[in-house]
């Protein structure tokens, strides 16, 4: 269920816990520039609509068999491209509730294009509607099971396994944003490379 997100309004992040922002450079960086007055645009999908993608569809139970036998300090990369061809259909089988999809649909505001993202990601996934983007949100969970995340993943934490995350919407196309860029560094006191969508509202942050 989804008790608590009634809305995700655009520019929000009050509905992510204290430990999800704290978790990601970017958010954090929003969240204090929203109280120096520059507001981020876009809609924060909180990590629970991942946690419970998961959990309803059993999918820990089925994804574990497929590395069975892997040794997460010496990993075979056969049993790793094996496994992403089980793993990435197994995600993109199964479904959101359909709350959830009525969440995310009625928290997209704008018309056009999405841009679909983790935080502090370099890329993203562009869309082009609400189907579109919900999607990529759904192709943004997939690609956590490719052969190159799963390895990034043993080497940094030693396990396979995924921690749900929030993903960003914004509106697309985006653009750099030198005077957002000046004004945020000037708020964070350090220096990030900022991009908006096309009426000038802030997007996106990397640090420089």
């Amino acid at each position: 269920m989804h008790r608590g997100y009634a809305y995700l309004g655009a520019g929000s992040l009050a509905h992510l816990s204290e430990a999800e922002l704290a978790a990601e450079w970017e958010l954090t960086s929003f969240a204090k520039l929203a109280e120096a007055g520059i507001r981020w645009h876009g809609v924060a999908l909180p990590a629970a609509l991942e946690a419970r993608f998961y959990s309803l569809n059993n999918l820990p139970a089925k994804l574990s068999p497929l590395f069975r036998g892997l040794d997460p300090l010496d990993p075979d990369e056969d049993v790793l491209e094996e496994a992403e061809e089980a793993a990435v259909p197994l995600i993109a089988q199964h479904f959101l509730l359909d709350e959830w999809v009525d969440l995310v649909y009625d928290s997209l505001s704008w018309p056009g294009q999405t841009v679909v993202r983790r935080p502090g990601a370099a890329g993203g996934r562009e869309a082009s509607g609400r189907r579109g983007a919900l999607l990529a949100v759904k192709a943004t969970f997939q690609a956590d099971w490719r052969v190159d995340a799963v390895a990034g993943r043993l080497a940094t934490t030693g396990a396979h396994g995924i921690e749900a995350r929030p993903v960003l919407l914004t509106p697309g196309p985006e653009r750099p944003a030198a005077e957002l860029a000046r004004r945020a560094s000037a708020a964070l006191g350090a220096a990030v490379t900022a991009w908006s969508d096309a009426n000038g509202h802030l997007t996106r942050l990397r640090p420089v």
